[in-house]
């Protein structure tokens, strides 16, 4: 019976496993699922997802989609591993740690990797992650005097101004 049930459960992830949540939530039960799926995460996000890369990706988009940009850090470095230096998985990291630090309130660190993650050719698949961008560049943009570098306060203008453009396209 054991048996038929986990067997159901493999089904029923495959089936409507492509969301985030449960590539998330299978991520942070890595202990449970060691428990029911002896071969391990990789395998088992290889059987739902194909690739054991695209289950870590699929579960840092979640955490990125609800502003956990540590726990997406964290999972795109396992993501990483697996990717041989892939683009994608390079560049949504740039975007992870720009926000990241944005939060941090270290702003020349955000205007930096958002930069990278820009001119990577980032955001026309993710019109959110554009839209939180631009609202962090036109922050920094914002800040009085002294509360960033002037060179930083410009090159957020700078970069706020191309999302823009972008976003108009």
């Amino acid at each position: 019976m054991l048996t038929q049930t986990r067997q159901q459960l493999l089904r029923l992830m495959i089936e409507h496993g492509q969301t985030g949540l449960a590539a998330r939530c299978l991520y942070e039960a890595g202990d449970a699922v060691k428990a029911v799926c002896p071969e391990g995460l990789d395998a088992l996000y290889e059987k739902i997802h194909g690739k054991a890369l695209k289950g870590y990706v699929i579960a840092a988009d979640s955490y990125l989609a609800s502003a956990y940009y540590s726990e997406a850090l964290e999972t795109l470095a396992e993501a990483r591993r697996r990717s041989a230096g892939s683009r994608d998985v390079l560049r949504t990291i740039d975007y992870a740690e720009g926000m990241q630090a944005f939060f941090s309130r270290d702003y020349e660190k955000s205007i930096g990797r958002l930069s990278d993650w820009f001119a990577a050719g980032a955001g026309v698949d993710h019109p959110e992650r554009l839209r939180l961008a631009l609202a962090g560049t036109q922050h920094v943009e914002r800040l009085p005097a002294g509360g960033a570098a002037p060179d930083v306060i410009r090159r957020a203008a700078d970069l706020s101004e191309q999302i823009r453009v972008l976003q108009k396209r």
